[in-house]
């Protein structure tokens, strides 16, 4: 099985059924980091335990590697 088919097959309803709709909540994690002006300094992040991803994929969207 590769992670891809773990992840659609068991892990994904259960991320949704503790955070909600995905696109939603990285929506709102992009806002907050917005708002917080974590984008002045696009460099690199680092999402250690990054659970679900909402963090690492708003900050994507935002231009971090």
């Amino acid at each position: 099985m590769t992670v891809k088919e773990h992840y659609d097959n068991h892990l994904a309803s259960f991320y949704e059924w503790m955070t909600g709709d995905f696109e939603t909540k990285q929506k709102e994690q992009q806002d907050f980091f917005e708002r917080a002006e974590s984008n002045r300094c696009k460099q690199i992040a680092i999402d250690l335990g990054s659970g679900h991803g909402l963090s690492i994929y708003a900050l994507a969207r935002l231009g971090f590697k």
